[in-house]
């Protein structure tokens, strides 16, 4: 709702906390290629702040968002350790898009703990009456997974 002035410096942040939590299914379980299709729910947490350089205007926006996501991952298990693969994860609505897309290695540790690490593309639109912002990131990632199952 604010208007800035031109010609002036604007410093930006924002902040992006994402928490999820998904369900696979994979479609060839005898098989050294894995399937995996599913869905996921993802909180997500969102905070922009827009001031000028002299601090005479200041702007900040927050918002939160409980989103499901369509999953799907295809990879290939090299031996019972590692494996390589792409997944793909996101929504479209008319006031939200995410999408992140992965390429990665994992190292099973045991039946229950992993590691992967890998390198992503994430985008994030969001259009609504209080906020629009568009973030893409190409980031490459460490984690650390826990499959109760």
């Amino acid at each position: 709702g604010q208007t800035f002035p031109a010609n002036t410096q604007i410093f930006s942040d924002w902040l992006l906390y994402d928490l999820r939590a998904r369900w696979l299914y994979n479609l060839t379980p005898a098989s050294p290629w894995n399937v995996k299709l599913g869905a996921a729910l993802s909180y997500q947490y969102i905070e922009t702040s827009l001031a000028t350089a002299s601090g005479s205007q200041f702007a900040e926006v927050t918002g939160d968002v409980l989103l499901p996501f369509v999953s799907t991952i295809l990879s290939y298990q090299i031996n019972p350790k590692f494996s390589v693969g792409i997944e793909a994860e996101g929504i479209y609505l008319s006031e939200d898009l995410a999408l992140n897309a992965s390429v990665f290695l994992n190292y099973r540790i045991s039946d229950r703990w992993d590691f992967t690490a890998g390198y992503t593309y994430f985008v994030r639109n969001i259009d609504t009456s209080d906020i629009q912002n568009d973030v893409v990131y190409n980031v490459p990632y460490l984690g650390v997974a826990y499959s109760w199952l």
